[in-house]
């Protein structure tokens, strides 16, 4: 997995192990919640500052009209990521994820 394309080799490479994102030693399927991102990642309103675009300010992937929505269902640590917003808005330029398989 430390030396693969997905979020959790990205991880690995900033040093940071299966037990400090999951806290523990996680099981298969095993999930984690928006405080888990965070505490390393920052807050929602900050992430949404780092994310804003130049352009398009109002298409915001951290300051979705949905509310606020797990961060897992963008970033997929051992799969690649995906852009959720682009299910509806097809014609949106958005950004890469790290950890995302090009199209």
């Amino acid at each position: 997995w430390a030396g693969g394309t997905s979020m959790d080799a990205l991880h690995a490479k900033g040093q940071v192990t299966c037990k400090g994102c999951h806290g523990t030693v996680p099981k298969l399927d095993d999930t984690l919640d928006n405080a888990r991102c965070m505490s390393c990642h920052g807050s929602m309103e900050q992430l949404a500052k780092r994310s804003a675009p130049k352009d398009f300010p109002d298409r915001n992937p951290h300051k979705s009209h949905l509310g606020e929505i797990h961060c897992t269902v963008c970033h997929k640590a051992h799969a690649p990521s995906v852009m959720y917003c682009l299910d509806c808005h097809k014609q949106f330029q958005m950004n890469p994820i790290p950890g995302r398989k090009t199209d």
